[in-house]
């Protein structure tokens, strides 16, 4: 089963309303290419996607919430599995892309290799947690889950690579894509994330009694 073949499920699967976070690497470069929209949030770090994505849900419970990562992101931290357990969003799915390695580095073995990440999310008190090997079931998984009201984890298993002739996003393209998802998600959600007058005001507030703004 393929990464790419599989965002194309999630793609076509989802209403259109849904906030969508990833984290560095192929999959952002992936999604970029499947469905490239204001609501997705590319290039999260290693190991946060799920946390971002628990504070996401939380904050704004009639927005439905998807969260990717690596196994070896979510390797790097697990305990973010009781985090997500213990709070029970209904409105967010995540999502792991596990090829068994960390492809970026090399492809050195994860520990996934020899343990079921969906069987821990299981043990953490995740209640839909659940693995997939095959698109049909990759399908089935999603819509599932997204005509649930309840929290779910879905462990894809992958083969590692991109897909043919899929370019990679440039710098540019992670920057404005940060600022179009937060300025989507006031405008849709009727939020205030960011503020830069506020933290203009606050950059000056903090200067020196004798500093004078303009000097070097």
């Amino acid at each position: 089963m393929k990464r790419y073949d599989c965002l194309k499920i999630l793609s076509d699967e989802m209403s259109g309303d849904e906030l969508v976070l990833v984290d560095m690497g192929n999959v952002s470069t992936e999604l970029h290419a499947v469905n490239h929209r204001d609501g997705n949030l590319y290039h999260l770090q290693m190991g946060i996607p799920f946390g971002v994505g628990l504070g996401l849900a939380l904050a704004l419970p009639d927005r439905r919430v998807i969260a990717c990562q690596g196994d070896g992101s979510l390797l790097e931290n697990l305990g973010v599995l009781v985090e997500l357990a213990q709070m029970r969003p209904e409105n967010l799915l995540c999502i792991v892309w596990d090829n068994e390695c960390y492809e970026a580095v090399g492809g050195h073995p994860t520990g996934s290799a020899i343990a079921s990440l969906a069987g821990i999310g299981r043990e953490a008190g995740v209640p839909r947690a659940m693995e997939t090997t095959t698109p049909e079931e990759f399908a089935a998984a999603v819509r599932e889950a997204l005509a649930g009201d309840e929290l779910s984890l879905i462990v894809a298993k992958i083969e590692p690579g991109i897909a043919e002739g899929v370019r990679p996003m440039t710098l540019y393209a992670h920057v404005e894509g940060t600022i179009r998802f937060v300025q989507y998600v006031e405008r849709t959600s009727g939020v205030t994330i960011a503020r830069p007058d506020q933290w203009a005001r606050d950059e000056i507030g903090h200067r020196a009694p004798d500093a004078r703004v303009g000097e070097d």
